[in-house]
């Protein structure tokens, strides 16, 4: 035990006679190693190879789909995606124009018929487009009630085949929707007939084709090359979402390149510049309605006066954030209907809808004139309710800045928010003074639900023999001017009578990362339309 004392003193004597002088030696050893590591490493990092990824598939989303065939009842989602997959007779572009899908040509045989000429196409799976397909197509949605294309059986009354490519389209009166109809997808008779028919896997003639399914995870699809050789992105994924929000974070967080809400709420967007932003209008059209059995509100003068004083910019900045479109018809403000007219009669382009008609008064004086006219009325303020549904953001808002601004010392308002049930039953039963709305408007615009004395959301009770007679003749006129002449002379009558006070559509907006470059052109019924010209940043 003594030797090993010994020698352990002997040692740490060492140590310390050496003092620092051998530490600095370690500490300087390990700092030449860690510069020799540093330098070694840094060479590596500079000569490793530049990345080879290449981006080649644009990222989308949609909800889970129960089918993948598109004349079944899928959700709005899941038709969207499918447009990319399924090709119609007719496309419908940004400016709701009619486009040739898969016809070679067409022809007028009488009022009611059409001859139509296929293109040489081919489905996925090799099989020719025939003319048996159209009618089967047309066939499949009168079988299936839950067919989100059944409007369509307003018009067409029968398809006739004629030979392989070629076929006859008789529809049920003389309108100028008629060829609107023709907007459905086309599927494959042989295959939906065959053994082999899977309703979750796809095919059809579109710019995309089938690649993979994983329920609750994706859908694939692949470029359909050679005839969409213009199609950009190599492949789409389609990422399935369980809700709304779950698209919009995915979205945030950069898991989808593209995002088209069906309802936008503009706050989520605009300050943020670094997000593309495309403007399309919604389907959702807002106004203002009347109950027309209302003593004051009989009247069409005070009904202008009403219209005069509704603070329609403050209601665009302030509720809308400037993403509402303006018109006096329920028909979007980018349709090619609204830019054939006169854009005095199919636009508010103005500060406020009142000041463009009436001979351009000044709105000041022209309020002034209304008022002063109605003081003899009870020497009192009138008083209204009005209601609106309190489940629309929009709605709400509205209501908000109305009740900040419109009372004066001759109108008095109570305003009445409800829940979405008992609002409807206060509207069908006229148990209002007005009201505030919007409707969800279709591809086929419908004049007469809104302004017909018949109509099913005529809830203000309107009648007008001229606006009814209008309605029920203007789509029978087939020449483009004479159309749009006839709506312009609904228009004016509509601002001359006032069924309701219009303010118009919101904006829908369709957002981009800067993952993919593109112009797109989208509708509220085509949201991938002109999807070609999306490309991947690589």
């Amino acid at each position: 035990m003594k030797v090993k004392n010994v020698y352990l003193i002997i040692v740490l004597s060492l140590f310390l006679f050496s003092g620092c002088s051998a530490i600095e030696q370690i500490a300087n050893y390990n700092l030449e190693r860690l510069y020799e590591e540093k330098e070694v490493n840094t060479e590596e990092i500079i000569s490793l190879p530049e990345s080879e990824y290449i981006k080649d598939t644009i990222e989308l989303s949609m909800e889970n789909p129960s089918s993948l065939n598109p004349l079944d009842g899928v959700s709005y989602s899941v038709d969207q995606a499918l447009k990319l997959v399924y090709e119609p007779i007719f496309y419908v572009d940004e400016n709701y124009a009619l486009v040739n899908a898969t016809l070679k040509s067409y022809e007028k045989i009488s009022e009611k018929i059409f001859r139509f000429s296929l293109e040489d196409v081919l489905f996925h799976n090799g099989n020719p487009l025939k003319a048996d397909d159209i009618l089967y197509s047309f066939n499949y949605i009168k079988d299936h009630e839950n067919s989100g294309y059944r409007y369509i059986l307003d018009y067409i009354d029968m398809i006739s085949i004629r030979d392989d490519k070629t076929f006859d389209v008789k529809f049920k009166s003389i309108n100028y929707y008629n060829l609107y109809s023709l907007t459905f997808p086309i599927i494959s008779s042989d295959y939906v007939e065959s053994e082999d028919y899977d309703a979750m896997l796809p095919i059809g003639t579109g710019d995309y084709a089938f690649y993979d399914f994983q329920e609750m995870l994706f859908l694939k699809l692949r470029n359909n090359s050679p005839r969409s050789s213009d199609a950009s992105a190599d492949y789409i994924n389609i990422n399935i979402v369980r809700q709304f929000e779950d698209e919009y974070s995915m979205f945030l967080s950069k898991r989808i390149d593209l995002y088209a809400p069906t309802k936008t709420d503009w706050t989520k967007f605009s300050d943020d510049r670094r997000i593309g932003q495309f403007g399309y209008d919604s389907p959702y059209y807002y106004y203002i309605g009347f109950n027309h059995e209302h003593r004051y509100l009989q009247d069409s003068n005070y009904r202008r006066l009403l219209a005069a004083s509704i603070p329609y910019e403050l209601i665009n900045e302030n509720c809308f954030l400037g993403h509402l479109n303006s018109v006096v018809l329920p028909i979007p403000s980018n349709h090619i209907f609204i830019k054939g007219m006169d854009k005095y009669y199919g636009i508010n382009d103005g500060l406020s809808y009142y000041s463009n008609k009436y001979e351009r008064v000044d709105r000041v004086e022209y309020l002034k004139n209304l008022r002063d006219s109605y003081v003899h009325f009870e020497y009192q303020k009138p008083v209204f309710n009005i209601i609106y549904n309190e489940a629309d953001w929009y709605q709400s808002q509205i209501a908000s800045i109305l009740k900040e601004h419109m009372e004066d010392d001759y109108i008095r308002f109570n305003f009445l928010g409800l829940p979405p049930d008992t609002y409807l039953e206060r509207l069908e039963s006229k148990d209002f003074d007005l009201y505030i709305a919007s409707i969800r408007t279709g591809i086929l615009p419908d004049l007469a639900s809104l302004f017909d004395s018949e109509g099913q959301l005529n809830y203000g009770g309107f009648s007008s023999p001229n606006i009814d007679g209008l309605i029920n003749t203007y789509f029978k006129v087939l020449q483009d001017e004479q159309f749009y002449r006839q709506l312009e002379n609904i228009t004016r009558l509509v601002s001359d009578e006032l069924p309701i006070i219009p303010l118009g559509y919101l904006e829908n907006g369709f957002f981009v990362h800067n993952q993919v470059n593109g112009e797109p052109s989208p509708t509220f019924f085509n949201q991938y339309y002109d999807f070609r010209s999306f490309k991947p940043v690589r």
